[in-house]
This record gives C-alpha cells, sequence and structure tokens, in this order.
C-alpha cells in the first residue's frame, strides 16, 4: 500500500498544500511555483450549462483516491509495528564458552588486546584468563 501512496505523492509533484480563499471561494493550491498556481490542486468551477464542477488535474485525483483513510491507517499501524521492534541480541557463544562475542581491537600487530576464540571470535577476556593462569602457575 505503501508504494502506491508513495509513486501516487511523487506524481503529484511531492509538496504541501493549502486551502486558499477570495471572494468567498475555498481553493486547493500546492506550493508548486511557491504558489503562483492558485487553486492548481481543487478548484470549484461551473460547466457551460451552469452545473457546478470541481476542476482536479489527474495527479492530484489519483492521489486524493490512493490516500484513503483505510491507506492512512494500514499505514499508521505499520509504522507502530515498526517502531516496536527491537533487534536480536548478538549470537551467544557456542555453549560452554560463557563468554560473549567481541570484534577484534589490536595494540599493534604484535601485542593483540584480544585473543581468539576457538569458533572465530575474539574477546579481551581470554587474554586476561591467559595472563591470569601464568601469574597462577608461576606462584
Amino acid at each position: 500500500m505503501s508504494d502506491v501512496l508513495k509513486s501516487a505523492a511523487m506524481a503529484a509533484g511531492g509538496v504541501e498544500w493549502s486551502w486558499w480563499t477570495s471572494n468567498s471561494v475555498l481553493r486547493l493550491t500546492s506550493n508548486l511555483d511557491h504558489g503562483l498556481r492558485d487553486g492548481d490542486v481543487l478548484s470549484a468551477v461551473k460547466s457551460m450549462d451552469g452545473t457546478p464542477l470541481l476542476a482536479i488535474p489527474k495527479p492530484y485525483r489519483d492521489f486524493i483516491e490512493a490516500a484513503t483513510p483505510a491507506a492512512i491507517l494500514a499505514l499508521i499501524a505499520e509504522n507502530e509495528h515498526l517502531r516496536g521492534l527491537k533487534p536480536d541480541l548478538p549470537p551467544r557463544p557456542p555453549e560452554g564458552y560463557g563468554l560473549p562475542r567481541y570484534g577484534l581491537r589490536w595494540n599493534g600487530p604484535t601485542e593483540p588486546l584480544a585473543v581468539q576464540m576457538d569458533d572465530g571470535y575474539w574477546t579481551p577476556w581470554h587474554l586476561a584468563a591467559q595472563f591470569k593462569n601464568a601469574l597462577v602457575s608461576e606462584a
């Protein structure tokens, strides 16, 4: 539905509209050409036989037809649904590792601040655990 509304809005110029009135005649005017085309969206006219008519160019008629209350409510519902979505948490490491995965962070090519986990990810806690184990074994 949003694709139909988007294409109709672009065909209608994708601009703001405002109501203008003079001589007690209400007209809907776009801000194309800085609003110099008075009543270019919708205006009342009188036919040759005196019947009142609405003059609405086709792109604007198509947009008005596409922008039904049902279409607007569907867009609002889609917006509220998307607003409620939250991204998934990052994947957990394989069972038994117990540490979350983090990206690479180097202190130069010879002294990494992180070491590679068995599953290909890196975490600084593995390096800290290595140093801690080395200190415990020396003591």
